[in-house]
């Protein structure tokens, strides 16, 4: 779980070479510096002494969500900034949760009916809460990036928030040790946004 949040995180670097190379993003030393202090807090957030010592044959599994997430984050940014107005911004957004929704649906009957286990009240009520919870991280995105923030400044800063609301939840919630590296993380995700801010 840490190795995929980590990555998937981490991934904020395809979207943001993009957004330099195609949108002209601009890219100074401050810039550059609150990137690396970024991916540092990423890294050093989700990673634990227990985790370095253990290694996997199936390298290739995070590559693929590293690549897999920045792609999506690239793609929202790309329709974004060609196709989708004012006007289609709620289609766009519609049309990608009923296209996975659909997918998703078609998916679970076939594997259900495979194992013969009956979908559970918990997992479809779950589910929907969570389709909704997307739903609108993907509108508030859409929105940040259509109000001309540029796109490497948002997703440095959204993945970055994603972190620290996590360690938040899961000090405060599940009652998790913080320990010197996440700490450490927490602090330098803070100290990568204030920077990018400025």
């Amino acid at each position: 779980v840490a190795v995929t949040s980590i990555v998937a995180k981490m991934s904020m670097v395809i979207p943001i070479a993009v957004a330099v190379f195609l949108f002209h993003d601009s890219m100074n030393t401050m810039k550059i510096i609150g990137i690396l202090l970024a991916l540092a807090a990423v890294y050093l957030s989700g990673s634990s002494a227990d985790n370095d010592k253990k290694t996997t044959s199936r390298w290739y599994l995070p590559l693929l969500v590293f690549i897999g997430s920045g792609l999506v984050d690239t793609a929202v940014n790309l329709a974004q900034h060609y196709y989708i107005n004012e006007s289609n911004q709620q289609l766009y957004i519609s049309m990608m949760f009923a296209s996975a929704g659909i997918i998703g649906t078609v998916l679970s009957i076939v594997s259900h009916r495979k194992k013969k286990n009956s979908l559970s009240f918990a997992s479809v009520a779950g589910g929907i809460i969570l389709g909704v919870i997307n739903y609108f991280s993907l509108y508030f995105l859409v929105k940040c990036l259509a109000i001309g923030i540029e796109s490497s400044f948002v997703f440095s800063v959204v993945n970055l928030l994603v972190v620290i609301m996590s360690a938040v939840f899961a000090f405060t919630l599940f009652r998790e040790k913080p320990d010197f590296r996440r700490v450490t993380g927490i602090g330098l995700a803070i100290l990568a946004i204030i920077v990018l801010y400025y």
